[in-house]
């Protein structure tokens, strides 16, 4: 049985700014209840809903966070924390250099906005929730192809695409994939100089 932490209700009017660092994205309603003469807010707490799926670097702007969910109840006078968190940046690893040609890469790009930007992020940038595909070692080999025709990782919710698309079709989405790594990593290198 997990451990319930008890948060201070914040005051939302007087000195109080009424904001609480919650590590993660709210995308729920609060509840609040009575037990026992107590009163209680409790909110369901985590990086979900559409719009940290859909919306790509537009979901960045409030910072970057991991799916680091949870149940929150606060009352008043409450005295725990949360554990301390920070998100931990993953490596970025070398993008190979794409084989593409322009024509690929741009068919590449409107085939992931079809089958894969509703998980993945427009513009192949994730959020969060599920993992950013410009950081997969799976684009290194043939692992994006036992992934994505072979359904490896279907008992982890990724679906094989072998009855949708072709071989041909997945390697322009692997090909735009990559040029979007290499995009990345150069915002990464201009920001480290």
């Amino acid at each position: 049985m997990p451990r319930v932490i008890l948060l201070p209700i914040i005051p939302v009017m007087g000195t109080s700014s009424g904001l609480f660092p919650a590590q993660t994205g709210i995308v729920a309603s609060p509840v609040t209840y009575n037990v026992d003469g107590e009163q209680y807010v409790t909110i369901l707490a985590g990086w979900g809903g559409v719009f940290p799926l859909l919306a790509g670097e537009a979901a960045l702007k409030s910072g970057k966070v991991s799916n680091n969910s949870r149940i929150l109840t606060f009352k008043l006078g409450g005295k725990d924390k949360l554990p301390d968190w920070k998100y931990i940046e993953p490596d970025l690893p070398e993008p190979l250099v794409g084989t593409g040609n322009e024509k690929q890469v741009a068919a590449g790009n409107a085939l992931f906005h079809r089958f894969c930007s509703s998980c993945h992020g427009d513009k192949a940038v994730s959020a969060g929730v599920l993992p950013d595909l410009r950081y997969s070692y799976a684009l290194q080999d043939e692992t994006w192809f036992d992934i994505t025709v072979g359904g490896i990782l279907k008992d982890n919710g990724m679906v094989s695409f072998s009855d949708q698309l072709t071989n041909e079709q997945l390697e322009a989405i692997r090909q735009y994939i990559i040029v979007r790594a290499h995009f990345l990593k150069k915002a990464k290198d201009k920001n480290e100089k």
